[in-house]
C-alpha cells in the first residue's frame, strides 16, 4: 500500500498554437491498498491554468476524482473529471494522454469553449497474458451541465512479452 503527492508545473510557449500555451500549477495524491485479493485505490487531482491568450486574472480549474475496488481479477473504478472554462475560455491539455482521459474518439482533443465534464465507469479484468479494459463515459458543458455525447470504448490487449503486445480497440 502507498499514498503518492504529486506537485506539477507547466510553463508552454508553444510558438505555432499560441492558443495552447498556458502556466499550469497542479497536485495529485494517489493512494493504492491491499488488504490480501482486495485492493482499494483513488485519486484526486486540482491544476489552476492561466492562458496566455487570455488576458491576466482568468484562472481555469481541472479537477480529477476517482475511486476504485479490485478483487482478484477484477477491478471497478468511477471517475469525475472537469475541464472548466470561464467566459467561453476554456482549460487547454496540449500535452497527449495516449486516450487515457476522454474517450478514445478524440472527441475532445482541444476543449470545448464550455468546458467538459467527464463522468466515467470503468472494468478491468486481468489474467495474465490477456487483458480487458472497457469504459463508458457521459460528457456535459461545463456551463450547464447540457450533455454533448457518451462513448463506451474497450480494448483488448495480449501481451506478447515484455515489450509486445498485441492490442485490439
Amino acid at each position: 500500500d502507498y499514498s503518492q503527492i504529486h506537485a506539477y508545473f507547466f510553463d508552454m510557449d508553444i510558438k505555432d498554437a499560441s492558443v495552447l500555451s498556458n502556466k499550469t500549477l497542479g497536485l495529485r495524491y494517489e493512494y493504492k491498498n491491499r488488504w490480501g485479493k482486495l485492493r482499494t485505490l483513488a485519486h484526486g487531482e486540482l491544476a489552476l491554468q492561466e492562458r496566455k491568450d487570455v488576458d491576466k486574472g482568468t484562472t481555469l480549474q481541472f479537477y480529477d476524482i476517482g475511486a476504485g475496488i479490485g478483487y482478484r481479477s477484477h477491478e471497478v473504478l468511477i471517475n469525475y473529471q472537469r475541464l472548466g472554462e470561464n467566459n467561453g475560455i476554456s482549460f487547454v491539455t496540449p500535452l497527449a494522454s495516449l486516450h487515457d482521459q476522454n474517450g478514445w474518439a478524440d472527441k475532445f482533443l482541444i476543449t470545448p469553449s464550455s468546458g467538459l465534464r467527464d463522468y466515467s465507469l470503468q472494468y478491468i479484468w486481468r489474467q495474465n497474458p490477456f487483458k480487458i479494459d472497457a469504459r463508458y463515459h457521459i460528457f456535459q458543458t461545463d456551463v450547464r451541465e447540457s450533455k454533448i455525447g457518451e462513448e463506451f470504448d474497450i480494448d483488448m490487449i495480449f501481451k506478447l512479452n515484455q515489450d509486445n503486445v498485441i492490442l485490439l480497440r
